[in-house]
């Protein structure tokens, strides 16, 4: 019964991960068109009178201001590593740790239903006083 959990829990985490990459693949499929129609409409062109080359194009992450990657390739940036550091990658981590400890429960539990442990049972209860 105890594994059982702890499968669901191995299950739910390996689950939670592929949906957070999935969504993030997601969202950088909507960038890629975003870019698209900035482009279109000359959002990516850099404006004259600014010496840092400023456009009007939104971007509000790293990987948004590579228009050029983005517009030219869009399949390898899509599916390009997520970057370290980021907040899905660290969901992600994280989510493959919850993984880790839940299959050691799960190796735990399953060891311990084959290796019973009688040398348990000879101990004696631990008993404290309790003064009224």
């Amino acid at each position: 019964m105890i594994a059982a959990i702890f499968l669901v829990g191995v299950c739910s985490s390996f689950i939670g991960r592929k949906a957070v990459r999935k969504g993030h693949e997601y969202y950088r499929r909507t960038v890629v068109k975003k870019t698209l129609l900035e482009d279109m409409l000359g959002l990516t062109t850099p404006i004259a009178d600014y010496p840092s080359r400023h456009t009007l194009a939104v971007g509000t992450t790293t990987g948004q201001e590579e228009h050029l990657k983005i517009l030219h390739d869009p399949e390898p940036w899509v599916n390009r590593r997520i970057r370290g550091g980021s907040i899905t990658y660290w969901l992600s981590a994280m989510l493959i740790l919850l993984a880790l400890i839940n299959l050691a429960g799960l190796a735990t539990s399953v060891w311990l239903s084959v290796h019973p442990t009688n040398h348990l049972k000879q101990m004696p209860p631990l008993i404290f006083p309790v003064r009224v």
